[in-house]
Order: C-alpha cells, then sequence, then structure tokens
C-alpha cells in the first residue's frame, strides 16, 4: 500500500476525524471506504443511476438497453480510474 499526504479544508478533516473515533476505525480507512465509494470502485455495491441526460440520447434503443448501456459506461469508467491509479503507483 503506498502512502500518500493530502490538505484538506479544517472543517473536512474535523468530519473524517470524527468519524474514524464513532466507528473505531483509523482516518485512513474511513478516507480509503470514501475514496473507494466515491471513485466508483466497490463493486459490491450498485452504483447509482444518473438518470440526467437519459432523454437526450439519439439512439432509439437506448431506453430498452439502458442496463447494458450504463454497465458498459460504468465498466469503462472503472478500467479508466484503475489504470490511472496503476500508473500513480507505478511512477
Amino acid at each position: 500500500m503506498r502512502r500518500i499526504t493530502i490538505s484538506l479544508p479544517d472543517e473536512l478533516a474535523n468530519i473524517l476525524s470524527d468519524e474514524a473515533r464513532r466507528c473505531r476505525r483509523s482516518v485512513s480507512e474511513v478516507a480509503r471506504e470514501a475514496l473507494i465509494a466515491r471513485l466508483g470502485m466497490d463493486a459490491s455495491k450498485p452504483r447509482e443511476i444518473p438518470f440526467a441526460g437519459v432523454g437526450a440520447s439519439k439512439r432509439g434503443d437506448l431506453t430498452e438497453r439502458l442496463d447494458e448501456r450504463l454497465g458498459e459506461i460504468w465498466a469503462e469508467k472503472r478500467a479508466r480510474i484503475q489504470r490511472q491509479l496503476r500508473e500513480d503507483r507505478e511512477q
């Protein structure tokens, strides 16, 4: 595992510390989980469906293939994020 340093506004740092204390876990664990959730890296939980812009598609079959298409989009995004994480680790 790689150690990094980030700067947080005081209020966010306090919230993070409070949450770690409340859960009796390290700040690093809570931060990791928050980042994983935010970046969509937790494959065990379904992602929220972003309905904004669905009706703007020029593809007539999108409503019939919505789940399939969203799965493709999320898989592509997840792959990009994982690729970037690997590249960052190699540097």
